[in-house]
């Protein structure tokens, strides 16, 4: 009988001898990802313990929330570029258009706050822009939003009347991860005639290929924002699928945030900036102005949606600032009051200090304070015992942290 252990062994053959597989770079298109891309130019990357060449990789792969910064989308064209030049696919995986994904919205609406949970073949028949899925090439899903189930992220949760939350990662997973994973279903199948992430997984199990690689970029110094989910690779989490596992290259490589600068100048990327969601719970408040200042329809989608999800009761608030207060109604401080709290505190930071993240409670600096950031410092300084209770009350700590920024 073939055991668990047996097959992870199979799998770490096949990983080390470049079995079949996919090997994706997910693009998120901020500094860590197009440093990955960029040392690709340069020569192979580190993964899973072995070189990555350009020649390895079957694609980058940008999956659009629908809601990105603008600065992330004017770097499409120069990482698409490059891409081709290195002979790599770059799948942009857009959202569908508006007249598409608002009548799905609409449709769900009688259905949702019922209770009951929502047939999936009733989700799969409100989206006009799957319909013509059998007749398109990669490239035609790619641009019509075949790939996504959902609506731009903030009418997404807007419909569902909620906030995106930091205890779970279903903004990501949902927006992110599954979208690149149905991309990779198709890639495999084109590659291997292999029809499904399902069908791939058993071919795992069975010891006839190995797991499809995701390369994240994620650098030294933040390091414990990776985590592994295969099922033979998992530490302390729920197993993920056999079909795909992730592996760090700049964390492998020994690549900090300093480290990346020169890196990304060398290839004409010395511009690029934090990517992320406009309304993102983990960034500092402090992008929250600079949202208003330099996107004001961005600003206005993400207050009116933060307004109406509390008002519905999820009273969750991007910025988890507080204001004093007895209640919780009164403790809630939303966007508008907590930008001007921060920009009274900041008066003369500007925005090009935000970007570059170079300030610190209103006075120049060097170091980065986000809120991932200073949590991340702070616990790589404390006792065990201290970082263990950080992890399990993380938000929590990064509500102390909000309120300090």
């Amino acid at each position: 009988m073939t055991t668990h252990a047996d097959i992870c062994r199979r799998v770490r053959q096949l990983e080390a001898e470049g079995g079949d597989r996919l090997i994706i770079l997910n693009m998120g298109l901020g500094r860590d990802s197009i440093t990955m891309l960029s040392l690709l130019a340069e020569g192979p990357i580190r993964a899973q313990g072995r070189d990555i060449y350009a020649d390895d990789v079957d694609a980058v792969i940008f999956a659009d929330t629908g809601a990105e910064w603008k600065h992330t989308y004017a770097t499409i064209p120069q990482v698409e570029q490059l891409s081709g030049e290195l002979g790599i696919p770059f799948l942009w995986l857009q959202k569908p258009k508006t007249c598409e994904w608002e009548p799905y919205e609409e449709g769900l609406k009688p259905l949702r706050g019922t209770g009951k949970k929502i047939d999936p073949k009733v989700h799969e028949s409100l989206r006009p822009w799957r319909r013509a899925g059998a007749n398109m090439t990669i490239m035609e899903k790619a641009r019509t939003g075949w790939y996504h189930y959902r609506a731009p992220i903030i009418e997404d949760y807007a419909g569902r009347e909620t906030t995106v939350r930091r205890k779970k990662a279903d903004c990501t997973t949902n927006h992110k991860v599954d979208v690149i994973r149905r991309a990779m279903a198709d890639l495999a199948h084109e590659k291997y005639g292999v029809k499904s992430n399902a069908a791939w997984g058993r071919k795992v199990k069975a010891g006839e290929a190995a797991p499809h690689l995701n390369l994240v970029g994620i650098a030294k110094d933040e390091a414990t924002r990776a985590i592994h989910r295969h099922p033979c690779r998992v530490t302390g989490l729920k197993p993920g699928v056999w079909y795909a596992d992730e592996a760090y290259p700049l964390l492998e490589m020994g690549i900090t945030k300093a480290d990346e600068q020169p890196i990304l100048e060398r290839h004409e990327f010395g511009h690029v900036r934090k990517s992320g969601c406009v309304m993102c719970p983990y960034q500092p408040i402090s992008w929250y102005w600079m949202l208003r200042e330099v996107e004001p329809e961005g600003w206005t989608r993400t207050v009116d949606y933060e307004g109406a999800a509390v008002k519905a009761g999820g009273w969750t608030i991007f910025t988890h600032a507080k204001a004093k207060g007895r209640t919780k109604e009164q403790r809630l401080m939303y966007l508008p009051e907590a930008v001007e709290r921060w920009r009274g505190r900041n008066p003369d930071v500007t925005i090009d200090e935000v970007l570059r993240k170079a300030y610190s409670r209103g006075h120049a600096c060097t170091t980065c304070v986000s809120g991932e950031d200073v949590y991340e410092r702070v616990l790589e300084t404390m006792d065990p015992t201290i970082a263990k209770w950080m992890e399990a009350n993380r938000d929590k700590v990064f509500d102390l942290i909000a309120e300090e920024q």
